[in-house]
């Protein structure tokens, strides 16, 4: 092998490769002249040396960021070029709360959506027809239409016969808690009704009506005797005390009293003479003789 066709090969200079050093950003002037700034970041060996090309022929390593018009564009060794979405501000998950409009149609309609779940709600009419008939008390007497809580309290109502047709008033159709009160209005509101509806009920006549107060008062213990007075005369008790409060019943009463002493008297003199004893007869009958013999 001659000397003219030996290849001498000339070793390649020595590179040092460079770190990478971090970037740093400096804002840059739109070009539009618009409001949004750009911003450049610059590898710290791109300011110092202009760009060059190896051996290879692909570019100088550079990397160039810009922040414009919401973009971002990055360029690799390569040249190829990567264009990223458009920058925009967080936004929040789905808030739970809802607008006052929305709120109404869906509670109207039932459904409240809860991000991406829903949940079924009663309706308002329904809510508010069943606070009513939880309100209405379930007991209510069929004749004075009076509602009670429970049924005990019912059963008392009428036990005390508050509710009978003999305490409403047959004239204005007053109902009151008792007979006597009732007995009372219809005097004092209604006196013709009144005393026509008395006559016809009394057929004794008001002297009879006294003397029987009077004899039932003579006979009875006192204090015990207004019951006895009310089922002989049909009156109430408010109506025995005002006869009785009369100063003509005093002349009845000390008649029935006289009279009522007269009839224990008789009777007293009619037991005495019963239980007296008389001498007994006996009559013997002798078989020898056959007369009969009376011992006194």
């Amino acid at each position: 092998m001659s000397d003219s066709s030996a290849v001498v090969k000339v070793p390649r200079p020595f590179l040092t490769k460079r770190g990478k050093t971090p970037a740093t950003l400096r804002p840059e002037s739109s070009p539009d002249g618009a409001s949004n700034k750009c911003v450049t970041a610059d590898h710290p060996s791109s300011s110092a040396s202009p760009k060059r090309n190896d051996k290879s022929g692909t570019s100088s390593q550079h990397s160039e960021m810009r922040l414009g018009k919401n973009r971002i564009t990055s360029s690799n060794k390569s040249g190829a070029v990567r264009e990223s979405q458009p920058l925009t501000s967080p936004i929040p998950g789905p808030s739970k709360r809802r607008s006052p409009a929305c709120t109404s149609a869906e509670q109207h309609s039932g459904i409240i959506k809860y991000g991406n779940s829903t949940k079924a709600t009663p309706n308002i009419a329904d809510k508010k027809c069943n606070s009513i008939s939880t309100a209405i008390p379930k007991h209510c007497c069929a004749v004075c239409k009076t509602e009670f809580n429970t049924a005990s309290k019912l059963a008392t109502h009428k036990l005390k016969r508050e509710c009978q047709d003999r305490t409403k008033c047959l004239y204005c159709g007053a109902i009151f808690p008792s007979f006597k009160l009732m007995r009372q209005h219809e005097r004092r509101q209604h006196p013709l009704e009144y005393s026509t509806e008395m006559n016809n009920l009394q057929p004794m006549p008001e002297e009879k009506v006294l003397e029987t107060l009077a004899t039932i008062e003579a006979s009875t213990p006192k204090g015990s005797f207004y019951n006895k007075m009310c089922r002989a005369t049909g009156l109430t008790q408010h109506q025995v005390r005002y006869r009785r409060e009369n100063p003509i019943y005093k002349k009845y009463l000390d008649r029935a009293i006289k009279k009522l002493r007269e009839n224990a008297k008789i009777k007293f003199t009619s037991e005495v003479t019963n239980n007296q004893t008389t001498p007994p007869i006996v009559f013997l009958i002798l078989p020898a003789s056959r007369r009969v013999w009376t011992l006194h």
